[in-house]
């Protein structure tokens, strides 16, 4: 990946390494997410608790806490020569999430998070609303496969900056090889946001086990 993040402040600009773990019993789960710049500096930690409070057949209500940090690097000028700058951001999050599914292979879920970020200078309030399709397994001969998640977001932070963006992710796998590859956008549409953050992208390689 080359380090996209919801919020463009927290985007890591170069190629990163990413892993996550997750264990789920019944209505329970826990997801836990590291990343890392392919130079070993770390880029993010992120921790969740979800909860699924409906699980119908075609519908699904889940409700989740996230805690983590985010870094970031900068490179400044110091004492007569260039440095490099780190910025380190904590935040809890409180998320509900919808998942409808229309077929066996496609889906539109709705996602709100509400999170507060410290220490004193960072980013305090944040809201993220996003509109997701899932269209998934769609046969590409006998032994390739594609998925597509197109999406629609809506950022606010700290009440006062604001911002909509076109993002998705397309990609293509082959059948019992657990490897993925993907490119994901996101397209900066309309808002207040400085600098303005343009359209950017990436390739990424998934492994699953």
């Amino acid at each position: 990946t080359e380090g996209i993040a919801t919020i463009p402040a927290f985007s890591l600009g170069k190629p990163a390494i990413m892993g996550s773990l997750s264990f789920y019993k019944k209505r329970f789960g826990f997801d836990q997410y590291l990343a890392y710049s392919i130079d070993g500096k770390p880029w993010f930690i992120e921790s969740y608790l979800n909860y699924k409070v409906l699980d119908g057949e075609k519908f699904d209500f889940a409700a989740s806490t996230m805690w983590g940090a985010s870094y970031s690097y900068q490179e400044v000028f110091s004492d007569g020569g260039q440095q490099v700058e780190t910025d380190y951001q904590r935040y809890v999050f409180l998320i509900f999430s919808t998942i409808y599914e229309l077929t066996e292979k496609t889906s539109v879920g709705v996602s709100s998070y509400h999170g507060y970020g410290f220490p004193e200078g960072s980013i305090r309030w944040a809201t993220f609303v996003s509109v997701k399709g899932s269209l998934s397994k769609w046969a590409m001969g006998r032994s390739l496969y594609a998925r597509f998640y197109p999406e629609v977001l809506y950022i606010n932070l700290d009440w006062g900056t604001d911002a909509f963006f076109a993002a998705g992710k397309f990609g293509v796998g082959i059948h019992k090889v657990p490897l993925f590859l993907s490119t994901q956008g996101s397209q900066y549409l309309t808002g207040n946001l400085t600098p303005n953050p343009g359209f950017r992208w990436n390739i990424g390689v998934s492994y699953e086990f």
